[in-house]
């Protein structure tokens, strides 16, 4: 099972803008902004910062299963991140109403 099929199975009417935070080092953070699990869309904001360059950010969308930009690109770490904050907010919301 894929990553994308592992989130569509957990999450498969998930819409929305998260803002769940998977960092991967001192010196570049990766934010999912958007998903769309019931229509295969995911955007993804990198910031990356260059001593010479500055600050970079770049914002991607993508389908899940793309393997360069969507969900079965995350590392099991970054993964395990978004599904845990993807639980952390459906609880709030139910804590909510």
């Amino acid at each position: 099972m894929t990553k994308a099929d592992k989130l569509r199975e957990l999450f498969p009417n998930y819409v929305g803008s998260p803002g769940i935070e998977v960092i991967e080092d001192d010196d570049s953070l990766k934010v999912v902004t958007y998903l769309n699990v019931p229509k295969n869309r995911i955007e993804i904001m990198w910031t990356n910062w260059d001593e010479g360059a500055g600050l970079h950010v770049d914002i991607e969308g993508a389908t899940l299963d793309d393997a360069s930009d969507g969900v079965n690109e995350f590392d099991d770490n970054e993964f395990k991140l978004l599904i845990q904050g993807l639980y952390k907010k459906q609880n709030l919301l139910r804590n909510h109403f």
